[in-house]
């Protein structure tokens, strides 16, 4: 036993240890490795950048209670669709539905060419962005699920997955009256939903 010895913590992202050369060097010395799941991933979101004081849950948990049927209708017939499961952790995702955190999921995952997109860092990222977006709503007001596409229109743009013409259009329409923006919307969640199905 060795009293007063070191432990040595090394963080990196999911292929950084077999991608840098200077930490696989380290992989033969420090051999335990341990891996976020989704499960890890979702646990993070919940607990850290969706954290409610505890007062409020009850006013979340009854907010679903009364329009359940509405969100049980949302995306019906897909493998995204409403779940059983869902109704425990509403209100730990709120105010992003769980079937919108899927939808996001899936979509990052077929959009992101590089694969960084669904990782844990870039979706605490989007998870943080989105909630700043939503804070001084009253309860019962949930991030639109189109979301993901205006917060990615430049990149996707860029990596030549959104043609230049519908990125016109939509950030056009953005600007402009309630109806415009309704446009702007509709062709982005049109766009996802789109590539999503073509996957």
């Amino acid at each position: 036993m060795k009293i007063g010895g070191k432990l040595l913590f090394v963080g990196t992202g999911q292929t950084a240890v077999t991608g840098t050369a200077n930490l696989q060097r380290l992989q033969g010395r420090f051999t335990v490795r341990v891996e976020l799941s989704d499960a890890d991933v979702d646990a993070v979101i919940r607990k850290v950048v969706l954290a409610k004081r505890p007062e409020k849950i009850q006013a979340i948990s009854d907010t679903l209670q009364d329009n359940l049927g509405e969100i049980s209708r949302h995306l019906a017939g897909s493998t995204l669709a409403h779940k059983q499961d869902d109704i425990p952790v509403f209100p730990q995702d709120y105010p992003i539905l769980p079937v919108r955190r899927r939808f996001w999921e899936a979509a990052l995952k077929v959009l992101d060419q590089t694969g960084t997109a669904a990782q844990l860092r870039n979706q605490l990222s989007v998870v943080h962005k989105v909630i700043q977006t939503n804070l001084d709503q009253p309860v019962g007001n949930v991030v639109p699920a189109d979301y993901i596409y205006f917060d990615s229109a430049e990149n996707l743009l860029q990596s030549r997955l959104l043609p230049r013409k519908v990125y016109e259009k939509t950030s056009v329409w953005m600007q402009g009256n309630e109806d415009e923006r309704l446009a702007a919307r509709a062709c982005g969640l049109i766009f996802l939903v789109n590539k999503l199905v073509a996957s």
